[in-house]
């Protein structure tokens, strides 16, 4: 992770077993964090806690640059305190392709812990081996 001159904070994510390692990061960086992955066709018994309404400017995507990673831009002026910045994605492989989905969203108060029910996106590979969720 990588905190930028204008305050957005870029995150790779190159390890798709130990969430708690991206809140320690993201925590270090002055965000309250919930990260949470999951494999396909599980998800966390909802609601968790009390959400604020989607807001696309949170968290954006940029195409990377000829080989490099992929990443996302966190913008944490997004998050106030007492909120908690909730993600959760599921990744699963198939062969030399990765595929992955996402959902964040951004509580306030109190965020309960992850209780991991039936449901949540089933991936497909797509006619090019692309993410399909």
């Amino acid at each position: 992770m990588i905190r930028e001159p204008d305050g957005s904070i870029k995150i790779y994510v190159r390890d798709y077993r130990h969430p708690e390692v991206i809140e320690r990061q993201l925590r270090n960086l002055d965000v309250r964090a919930d990260v949470t992955f999951l494999p396909p066709g599980k998800d966390c018994r909802e609601p968790r806690g009390t959400y604020l309404p989607d807001n696309p400017a949170l968290l954006t995507s940029e195409p990377p640059a000829e080989g490099k990673d992929d990443y996302w831009r966190l913008h944490p002026e997004q998050i106030e305190p007492g909120q908690t910045f909730v993600y959760t994605m599921w990744y699963e492989e198939h062969g030399d392709n990765r595929m992955f989905t996402a959902r964040y969203r951004v509580a306030t108060g109190p965020v309960a812990p992850c209780e991991v029910v039936p449901g949540g996106p089933v991936m497909k590979e797509g006619p090019e081996g692309g993410i399909g969720g």
